[in-house]
């Protein structure tokens, strides 16, 4: 599956870099591994794509809720 997400300039430049390699976010989408993101660079204050995207593949998922006390 193939998930359309907005990222923000500066996370966007560290992926792209390969510094930014990993991702904690509410599981609203169904995420699986091996599932596919499509990151689409977003600029807010123009409140619009800048059209640069990313193809990433979900290598791991984690479920955080175990850490919750």
């Amino acid at each position: 599956m193939l998930h359309d997400l907005k990222i923000k300039p500066s996370y966007f430049n560290f992926v792209r870099a390969g510094v930014k390699k990993a991702e904690f976010r509410l599981n609203d989408r169904d995420f699986k591994e091996g599932d596919l993101l499509k990151l689409r660079e977003w600029l807010e204050d123009a409140n619009g794509y800048t059209g640069e995207f990313i193809i990433a593949k979900i290598t791991h998922i984690t479920d955080v809720s175990e850490w919750k006390n």
